[in-house]
């Protein structure tokens, strides 16, 4: 009987915690079946659909004031409809199932891609959010150096958020030094609210595992305006077509051509000013004038200006030890 006590108090205990992770009391609350949550039922319903067919992110309303509802919902960029849709329906369902008469709700759900999903009484599109809604770390059975594994999970968090700074989302792996394992994860902000605020949001939950959690080999952190998940093996299909960075380190296509073409333009550039000298040398010749016996070659600033797009940071190759090295 006692076991069974033990059982019940923590089977209502999970059952709180899911609820209070998702359902909001601060906006206060409806009585089911009212005007408020016929809205509501009625946008969740058509949420999967119209989510699909706006390239994965769609903001809506139903209904009037004081009864109107607020929703949005958002799959990862790439995801295929039908995923994109399982995973939407999915998680308006655990709300509709959690959030008996909470008049705000919101849901990450991982269902083989990651997908969001939110309502209100209250028009919240553009609004930081950064409520914890969700901490959970767990420590896997991995053969790795604990020093490796945060700075491993470190550098690729660094490169994921970066990313995430211009599309709202990445995913990304990268190897351990110490051992044959990858870490794996994946950031993604609500598309409402601006770049600014989604690297914002995404940094302090870096910031909130290094508090925290130090050296766990996977975790949620979640709030209503960002996610992340982090593991040691691939928890989702969005890993499928991603090959893993070594050292932080990937060669992209266009530093490929870089690194052929430059050599050969930088080469073709030489051999025009040497002809060029040349030329200018035996005019000064001619005429009497021994102006190159001093001073040394020299450019003209329009023509490096035109030829670096005037310095900008594309054609940027690095720094040397006298001074910034352009591409031309």
């Amino acid at each position: 009987m006692d076991d069974l006590l033990v059982v019940f108090w923590i089977v209502l205990l999970t059952s709180v915690l899911v609820s209070a992770d998702i359902c909001f009391e601060r906006s206060g609350f409806f009585t089911p079946n009212d005007t408020y949550d016929l809205n509501r039922r009625l946008m969740l319903s058509s949420l999967p659909s119209n989510v699909t067919a706006n390239d994965g992110f769609y903001t809506t309303s139903t209904g009037q004031d004081p009864n109107r509802t607020y929703g949005l919902g958002m799959c990862v960029p790439g995801t295929d409809a039908r995923s994109c849709s399982d995973c939407i329906i999915s998680s308006s369902a655990r709300l509709l199932r959690n959030c008996t008469n909470q008049t705000e709700g919101i849901d990450w759900r991982m269902d083989r891609t990651l997908c969001l999903v939110r309502y209100s009484n209250r028009s919240y599109y553009g609004s930081l959010g950064m409520e914890i809604l969700r901490s959970e770390n767990y420590t896997r059975d991995v053969q790795a150096n604990m020093t490796d594994l945060e700075i491993t999970w470190e550098a690729l968090m660094i490169g994921l958020i970066d990313q995430a700074s211009s599309l709202s989302y990445a995913a990304g792996i990268r190897k351990l030094e110490s051992s044959i394992s990858h870490v794996y994860s994946v950031v993604q902000c609500s598309k409402d609210v601006s770049l600014e605020n989604c690297t914002h949001c995404l940094q302090e939950n870096v910031i909130e595992y290094r508090s925290c959690c130090r050296g766990r080999q996977g975790g949620i952190i979640s709030r209503p305006s960002c996610f992340i998940r982090w593991e040691v093996y691939p928890f989702l299909d969005l890993f499928d077509n991603i090959a893993p960075e070594k050292d932080g380190k990937k060669i992209s296509t266009g530093t490929i051509v870089a690194i052929v073409v430059v050599p050969v333009v930088l080469l073709a550039l030489g051999y025009a000013l040497w002809e060029r000298r040349e030329a200018f040398k035996a005019f000064t010749t001619d005429t009497g004038d021994d102006i190159t016996t001093s001073g040394s070659l020299q450019f003209e600033f329009k023509a490096i200006e035109a030829a670096t797009s005037n310095f900008h940071n594309t054609n940027k190759l690095g720094h040397g030890g006298f001074g910034e090295v352009y591409k031309v």
